[in-house]
């Protein structure tokens, strides 16, 4: 009788887990929040941009309750078996938010009672700043605009005239055509137009105002 032994190999199975993962913190300035602080519970980042910086795989950024105004981008990336985790810190609720608080005190009051902010130098050339929403006491407001309100009312397609406020504008008309510029090759046309009955204002006033455009069409010409 012969035995026969057979020798099987067990191969242990071995998860991979980082030692230095890190855990951050993250609070707003009022509450001890500073980005020169090593990110600890006692000492936290002020900005979670600044965690997010500093994060990579298998790490955790906790943050405390309060409104972040910032636009975050990640620096690092995770891993399937070692994730960046962002949650709130014990059970803290948290605000981030793409507007910038705007105060009192740096408002100008205009005429007709519009009040006016200076905007950041980089705003209009800033790849974020695609819209401009104003909000007063957490309600969405609508920016204030030339015509204003009015006692005309706006032609509409439908035949039904709707009534002027300051969502719909009363129509202005432009005076004048300086010059025009044709692009044959990509079929546009630029050109300069004036309208005498925008109210002046001193240089600079006007700079990063928004205009827009609506052209009237008759017998199938655009001007």
């Amino acid at each position: 009788m012969s035995l026969v032994f057979r020798s099987i190999a067990f191969l242990p199975l071995v998860l991979t887990v980082s030692l230095s993962a890190a855990t951050y913190y993250v609070a707003p300035p009022k509450s001890g929040g500073n980005n020169s602080n090593p990110g600890i519970l006692a000492a936290p980042f002020a900005f979670i941009q600044h965690a997010a910086t500093a994060a990579f795989a298998g790490d955790t950024v906790l943050i405390r309750a309060g409104t972040y105004r910032e636009t975050i981008t990640h620096a690092g990336s995770g891993t399937a078996f070692a994730r960046i985790t962002y949650q709130n810190y014990d059970n803290e609720f948290f605000t981030i938010s793409g507007a910038d608080f705007v105060s009192s005190a740096s408002l100008i009051l205009g005429s007709s009672s519009v009040y006016r902010e200076p905007l950041a130098a980089n705003f209009l050339t800033s790849s974020f700043n695609t819209a401009l929403q104003v909000f007063w006491d957490g309600e969405m407001v609508a920016p204030a605009m030339w015509p204003n309100v009015t006692t005309n009312t706006n032609t509409c397609p439908t035949g039904i005239a709707q009534p002027v406020d300051i969502f719909y504008p009363a129509e202005t008309v432009t005076t004048g055509f300086i010059s025009k510029t044709r692009y044959t090759t990509a079929g546009l046309t630029t050109g300069v137009v004036s309208d005498t009955a925008i109210p002046p204002k001193s240089a600079g006033f006007y700079d990063g105002a928004e205009t827009n455009f609506q052209p009237k069409t008759y017998m199938g010409v655009a001007y």
